[in-house]
């Protein structure tokens, strides 16, 4: 797969001093841990790890996760019904947290792990606020993509496409993070 990385007006060296949140939506998280090498380039990732669902298609890909030296943190938000079985939601954002507090790095869909599509979830909200991380919004765009048809219509690469990874430096998160300002690329 080819990447093409657009990075405009980066505080590099800020970013790679702190805690670093990438942001995505859902939709492109087959292709977050192939474009882990490409920002790798870009910028200095301590210790990546990434929100993976406790579901069937998690454990799936924890495996290539540990191959890609990428730690799996396995919850999601808890169910709809109250009266079904946690998810390891809570026990996930306090892993997260503490992972951002040693300087680490966390990648996560902010819409997943159910959806609705496009629409930021408050568990990334709260990590910002809990530990005081830089986000970088990472928007992926293909040319002429596979979809699932699935509620997040997940992007497929096919095998030699191009994806366009473009980031965005998201506002200070002390001042009021607008991480929805940042998510309008992907419309």
């Amino acid at each position: 797969m080819k990447i093409e990385l657009n990075a405009p007006d980066l505080d590099r060296e800020a970013i790679e001093n702190n805690a670093l949140i990438l942001a995505s939506w859902h939709e492109a998280s087959l292709t977050l841990p192939i474009i882990k090498p490409a920002i790798e380039k870009r910028f200095a990732l301590n210790n990546p790890a990434l929100l993976v669902s406790r579901s069937r298609d998690g454990s799936r890909l924890s495996p290539l996760l540990d191959a890609l030296s990428v730690t799996p943190i396995r919850g999601s938000s808890n169910a709809r019904d109250k009266s079904k079985q946690d998810k390891g939601g809570l026990a996930a954002l306090l892993y997260a947290r503490n992972h951002l507090r040693q300087g680490s790095c966390l990648v996560v869909a902010v819409d997943g792990p159910r959806g609705p599509a496009k629409e930021i979830k408050p568990g990334v909200l709260a990590l910002l606020k809990h530990t005081q991380a830089n986000l970088l919004f990472l928007h992926a765009r293909y040319r002429a993509p596979l979809r699932a048809n699935s509620w997040d219509r997940m992007f497929i690469p096919y095998p030699f496409a191009t994806v366009e990874l473009t980031v965005c430096q998201a506002i200070d998160n002390e001042t009021g993070l607008d991480i929805a300002e940042q998510s309008t690329l992907a419309a």
